[in-house]
């Protein structure tokens, strides 16, 4: 298969684009607040993507992805189908020995399409990124950003938020990590979103993991609740620019 679409790509004369991280795969059961498969949008307050999803990704340049996810979910009897196409571009502005500083940009169109009415929107965004070592075990990360997205369908609008966020990861084994995560979000003319998550990953196998996470948040617009789930994800290529908790598009 990969031979084949070589081979379809060098007849487009975009023979120099490389196969990338190829597919990877997210799932999230959560128990808290309701039962149900969580589906969802990608870009949030954090880096990793915490929702269900089948997902592939390709190199245009060293720094450059694209990719292109569907998104099930299940809630209340009720099936939920979204999908996604984008692209994100990252470069590293600063490095020492102890973290480094990255910058990244977003351009993206998310569809729904179940249970409708249909609607897609084009949104972009920038954000910052910060991740420092502060002992052999422990790391210390965070991040800010600003996006907008303007709805196409159904109706045209026009929506803009700010976000930041903060975590510390404890690596306790070497395939044991636990992760402490808060963040804010505050969409432009609304009242201000947080969250606050804690979580237990174990690599299974290199490009394997399972989790457990608990926590609370509480949406613009929306009253708090405790969250508890299980979540695990899959990864062709692990550890690669467009990968989950890696930039995915």
């Amino acid at each position: 298969m990969k031979k084949i679409w070589l081979a379809v790509m060098a007849s487009l004369g975009i023979g120099s684009m490389a196969l990338a991280d190829g597919f990877s795969i997210t799932g999230n059961l959560q128990f808290l607040p309701d039962f149900g498969l969580v589906g969802g949008q990608f870009i949030t307050p954090y880096r990793s993507y915490r929702g269900t999803a089948v997902n592939f990704t390709l190199n245009l340049t060293e720094n450059i992805v694209a990719g292109a996810s569907l998104r099930p979910g299940f809630f209340a009897g009720q099936f939920v189908l979204a999908s996604r196409a984008g692209l994100v571009g990252v470069a590293k502005l600063n490095e020492s020995n102890a973290g480094y500083v990255e910058g990244a940009i977003r351009f993206g169109s998310n569809q729904i399409v179940l249970p409708g009415p249909f609607s897609f929107d084009f949104d972009a965004g920038g954000e910052i990124f910060i991740t420092q070592r502060i002992a052999d075990a422990a790391v210390l990360y965070g991040g800010a950003g600003l996006d907008a997205t303007l709805v196409v369908v159904p109706t045209v609008t026009l929506n803009a938020a700010a976000n930041a966020y903060a975590g510390l990861k404890l690596e306790l084994t070497r395939d044991l990590n636990a992760y402490l995560e808060g963040g804010l979000r505050y969409p432009f003319g609304l009242s201000l979103g947080y969250d606050i998550t804690a979580s237990l990953y174990y690599t299974v196998v290199r490009g394997v993991r399972l989790g457990i996470y608990g926590g609370y948040t509480n949406a613009s617009g929306a009253a708090g609740a405790w969250k508890l789930g299980i979540a695990g994800e899959w990864t062709e290529k692990p550890e690669t620019l467009g990968t989950p908790g890696n930039y995915l598009p």
